[in-house]
């Protein structure tokens, strides 16, 4: 719990320095400790694995435990991961990261697990509870679950967007500023979309599309 809380925290300060394939990277490692953790109390034998939608399957099919997750978030922080190494991604790999609303079903995701351990009264302080006393801003800025009432107003703020598409020969990245984006829980975005015949800077794009700019690379020494 306290190397997944620290991770959690890494992971916010990324996303909201707007380092939003790095935030994605670290959430993923903050969620597989928490759920590893999960299975350490339900007591089931924890996986080798880094996939924290395969992780968060496995755990609620034993039948203790029902988290109610998104698993659509899951499946693409699972999918950010990959991102570690783009050399191994698969051609046509794609994906849309928007940092307010990884930022937020982050929160919630580890709002949802933690809920899920009974901590007796008198327990030492955990990393959160310890950030939460100091006023840690890498914990309570643009925090969903701590403020709700501000919700609406996080989303309509300006929030980076990533986008990322290998297309050989070439790697193209989008990076622009989201005016608003819905708090709507959908994560299935597909990213970069290439518009026919209209050359490699005409893009369809995941987000509400705000100032930024658009990056490609070719890629010609690309591995056979």
């Amino acid at each position: 719990m306290k190397w997944a809380d620290s991770d959690y925290l890494a992971a916010r300060y990324l996303l909201l320095e707007r380092m939003v394939v790095q935030g994605c990277i670290l959430a993923n490692t903050a969620i597989e400790k928490y759920l590893k953790a999960l299975y350490a109390y339900l007591e089931i034998p924890i996986p080798r694995s880094h996939a924290v939608q395969a992780l968060h399957r496995e755990v609620t099919a034993a039948g203790k435990i029902t988290l109610g997750l998104n698993v659509a978030f899951l499946k693409l922080l699972q999918k950010a991961y990959g991102l570690r190494y783009p050399d191994d991604l698969p051609d046509d790999f794609n994906i849309a990261l928007n940092q307010m609303k990884v930022l937020a079903e982050l929160d919630r995701t580890v709002s949802a697990i933690t809920k899920c351990f009974p901590f007796r009264e008198g327990t030492t302080d955990f990393v959160l509870a310890r950030a939460a006393k100091a006023g840690d801003q890498r914990y309570l800025a643009r925090n969903v679950v701590l403020n709700p009432e501000q919700a609406s107003d996080f989303f309509t703020s300006n929030s980076q967007s990533f986008e990322f598409r290998k297309h050989r020969p070439l790697v193209i990245e989008v990076e622009y500023l989201s005016p608003r984006v819905p708090d709507d829980g959908l994560f299935d975005q597909e990213g970069a979309v290439l518009i026919p015949d209209k050359g490699i800077k005409d893009i369809k794009s995941a987000f509400p599309r705000g100032a930024g700019k658009i990056k490609h690379k070719d890629m010609f020494d690309w591995p056979k």
